[in-house]
């Protein structure tokens, strides 16, 4: 099966929507934004962006869910956020 990439973002889209495309954008984005606020050791800066990062993916797992087909027949992913570990260090941002 052949992936067609994003060249600046290399996120495949084949099969996703526009929503859950910007969603992924915007994490890749912020992703970028974390790892160079680490380099730079502005550890205080990322909070905001761990708090949008998670509430897009919960938006994306929500929407995969609701989905008809293959998307809301994915298994779980093999990984969990500790809800009660993010809840205490994350502020609760939406």
């Amino acid at each position: 099966m052949s992936h067609h990439f994003d060249r600046g973002h290399q996120i495949p889209y084949d099969g996703i929507c526009g929503p859950m495309k910007q969603l992924m954008e915007q994490n890749a984005q912020a992703f970028r934004q974390i790892s160079t606020n680490l380099s730079t050791y502005k550890f205080q800066d990322n909070i905001g962006l761990f708090c949008r990062t998670k509430h897009n993916l919960n938006s994306i797992l929500n929407d995969m869910r609701r989905v008809p087909g293959i998307m809301s027949q994915m298994p779980p992913l093999p990984v969990t956020i500790d809800e009660d570990l993010a809840s205490s260090i994350l502020p609760n941002r939406t």
